[in-house]
């Protein structure tokens, strides 16, 4: 295979991917400091994506690879101490998380049946291919395989990363 005409598609792809991905954090960033500083929401993201090119502009990949080490920290603490938090409200048994999930869900029991939460049998596929595989497309996580200097390296990552987003998910 020629690398080029697969090395061009791959950037063409990224380049799309990241641009609404990136949408979508400008419009929750700009909301967040819009409600936690009282700015106008178009300042604030402005704001934000002024920050962000400095940060990029000034720290290149070292910059960008120390912020997403520190909101992956962030999340998944945050992430562990909500789930410790919930299981300590119900005294640390499933049965009671389960009762009480079911007693103020609107569907009732019916969400603990098969299909309780997805209408199709392709919403269930779509949701199951979009966890499996969304988490591991996102931009900021396949820019990470960029940034390593070899193979041998590059498993160790996919190695960590798949860990991460695992302990994540469960």
């Amino acid at each position: 295979l020629k690398q080029g005409p697969i090395r061009i598609l791959s950037a063409c792809g990224s380049l799309v991917v990241v641009a609404l991905y990136l949408i979508a954090q400008m419009v929750g960033a700009g909301k967040l400091i819009e409600l936690l500083f009282g700015l106008n929401y178009h300042i604030a993201v402005v704001l934000v994506g002024v920050l962000m090119m400095m940060y990029v502009l000034f720290g290149g990949m070292l910059a960008t690879t120390w912020v997403q080490i520190i909101k992956a920290v962030l999340l998944l603490f945050g992430a562990s101490f909500m789930a410790f938090m919930v299981m300590k409200h119900v005294g640390f048994s499933f049965n009671n998380l389960f009762s009480e999930a079911m007693a103020v869900h609107p569907k009732g029991v019916d969400i603990m049946k098969p299909g309780g939460l997805v209408k199709d049998p392709i919403s269930a596929l779509s949701l199951g291919l979009g966890l499996m595989f969304g988490t591991a497309g996102l931009p900021h996580i396949l820019m990470r395989f960029f940034t390593v200097s070899d193979a041998r390296e590059a498993r160790k990552s996919v190695f960590y990363a798949t860990g991460f987003m695992g302990y994540f998910y469960i």
